[in-house]
This record gives C-alpha cells, sequence and structure tokens, in this order.
C-alpha cells in the first residue's frame, strides 16, 4: 500500500466521471452497475428506478494526501438538482476534472444552489475539529471522504457482496482509504451508522475483525483502559444508547466505527463523548 498511486486513482476517477456525463443510461446499465445492484432492496436498484444514475456519482471528496481525517461512507443520499448531468454546474466540474475540483474545495464542491449540500459535512468538521482539539483548524483541513457506492439513492439499502465486489471495494475504496490515513490527523478511519456497523461485522470477506468495543457504558476486556469518561445520560437518566468499536485487518488498518445498536442516524456523537473519541485517538497514535 505504500506503493499507492494516486494519479492512477485520481484518473481512473475522472474516466468514470466523463463516461457517466457522456451517457449517464449506459453506465448505469452496464454489468457492474448491475452486478452491484443485489436485488431490489439494494440502493442501486432504486437509483436504476427514480433515475437517480442521471445525477453524478461521488467516487471521492476531499484531498486524501493532506486532510483532517478520512470518513468511510456508503454512499450519496438523495442528489441535488445542481449534479444532474445535463446540469451546467455538472458540465463544469466534468470539464475541470473531478478530482481536482473535489481535492482544491472538499464539501464545499457541494455549497451550491438554494439549500447548498453542506450542512451534513459541516457538522462533521465541526465534531472532528472538537475531538482532534482543533489543533488544525488555522490549517483550514477538511475531512477526505470514501463511499463503497458512489451512486446516489434516498437511503440504503445493502448491497450482493459477491467476491468481485469485495475485491473491487478492497482496492478502490479501503486501499485509498487506508493510505490517505496516512496523511490525516488521526490514527484509524471513521465510519459512523449501524449500516456500516453490519457490513464490517458482518462481512467475514472484507478481513475485519472486531477489536474492541464499548457499547453503553460496557467495556469489553480490551477496552477497559478506555474507562476514563462519565458517560452521558439521555433524558431518562439512562446511559445514552451509543456504541463504539475498532475493527482491524492483518495490515493492522483501522475503522473506528460509531454506531446506536438500535439503528438511529448516521450522525456523529454528542460532545459527552468527545473524550472518548479523544482517548481511541491517544491510543492508537501510540500504537501503530
Amino acid at each position: 500500500m505504500d506503493n499507492f498511486n494516486w494519479k492512477e486513482f485520481y484518473e481512473r476517477c475522472d474516466q468514470f466521471i466523463r463516461n457517466w456525463q457522456s451517457n449517464p443510461s449506459a453506465i448505469a446499465l452496464d454489468s457492474v452497475y448491475i452486478r452491484k445492484t443485489g436485488g431490489e432492496s439494494s440502493p442501486l436498484y432504486k437509483s436504476k428506478k427514480c433515475e437517480y444514475y442521471k445525477y453524478m456519482p461521488e467516487p471521492f471528496v476531499g484531498n486524501p494526501e493532506d486532510c483532517l481525517a478520512v470518513m468511510l461512507n456508503l454512499n450519496p443520499g438523495y442528489p441535488m438538482p445542481e449534479f444532474h448531468y445535463d446540469c451546467e454546474y455538472a458540465k463544469s466540474i466534468v470539464e475541470n476534472g473531478y478530482s481536482n475540483e473535489s481535492k482544491q474545495k472538499g464539501y464545499e464542491i457541494f455549497k451550491v444552489g438554494e439549500n447548498g449540500g453542506v450542512k451534513w459535512w459541516m457538522t462533521r468538521e465541526q465534531w472532528l475539529n472538537r475531538v482532534t482539539e482543533g489543533e488544525h483548524v488555522s490549517l483550514n483541513l477538511k475531512p477526505f471522504a470514501i463511499d463503497i457506492c458512489p451512486w446516489h439513492s434516498k437511503s440504503w439499502g445493502g448491497l450482493n457482496y459477491e467476491n468481485e465486489l469485495v475485491e473491487e471495494i478492497k482496492k478502490n475504496v479501503l486501499a485509498p482509504a487506508f493510505m490517505a490515513v496516512k496523511n490525516s490527523r488521526l490514527p484509524f478511519a471513521i465510519a459512523i451508522g449501524k449500516d456500516y456497523y453490519d457490513v464490517l461485522n458482518g462481512n467475514k470477506y472484507l478481513g475485519f475483525t472486531q477489536k474492541e468495543c464499548v457499547v453503553a457504558g460496557c467495556y469489553n476486556k480490551q477496552a477497559e483502559d478506555l474507562r476514563v469518561i462519565k458517560w452521558p445520560k439521555n433524558k431518562n437518566k439512562k446511559p445514552v444508547n451509543k456504541a463504539f468499536a475498532i475493527f482491524e485487518n492483518d495490515n493492522k488498518d483501522r475503522i473506528l466505527c460509531i454506531w446506536c445498536p438500535d439503528g438511529g442516524s448516521n450522525q456523529p456523537p454528542q460532545s459527552g463523548f468527545d473524550e472518548l473519541v479523544q482517548n481511541f485517538v491517544q491510543k492508537y497514535k501510540n500504537n501503530i
């Protein structure tokens, strides 16, 4: 992975976007797209049905060679109208090169139109600045994010994890993600949401095992040294139902997964958990 070729990565993403813009219907119906649909419960099946494939896919967002943190996402959500293949804004991104635009602007590439799709990203950036104690705010670093599936959908619905798809995820998602971790300010990638936990915990082919886990104030043996915070309580004065786990593969690539065991949103945890996340950061900075 030390020899990861960023130039090839950017060129591959740019060609993917150019192919999409020139003929969205063709790219949506090719064999790779169909193989990824995984049946009617999949986001790509729904995307095809709703014609979400006509909106620019997002292979990555941000600068992987200098970033605040690496965020692993499932897929982009509901598309913005400005990213329709026939809109001038989308055409300008393709013309200037998707990789170049994404690296320079980060999530501000979505700062367009009446609403501007940046609130979701800003919430994450503010949380990351808190857990890194703001030491990098002056550098104006942005998160780098990469998706398992670059196509839009209204909600996640799972994917058909055939062997070929697993290898594609390892090559086109995880390899660049973990190289970007080396260029980030955190010692692991971050994934938020139970859907991502289910991907990591339920798919042996991706090669990750859960190393340590903290769930609603209960620590497994490996995480006992993290027991230093007062666990936040909900309005009923019970421990907030939040979970944190480190997943690790044979290469010592690590993901901090944060989720709510009974489902819930993919929003960052409340400020009462900042100290716990900071403790994870310090522990793994000293355990590379």
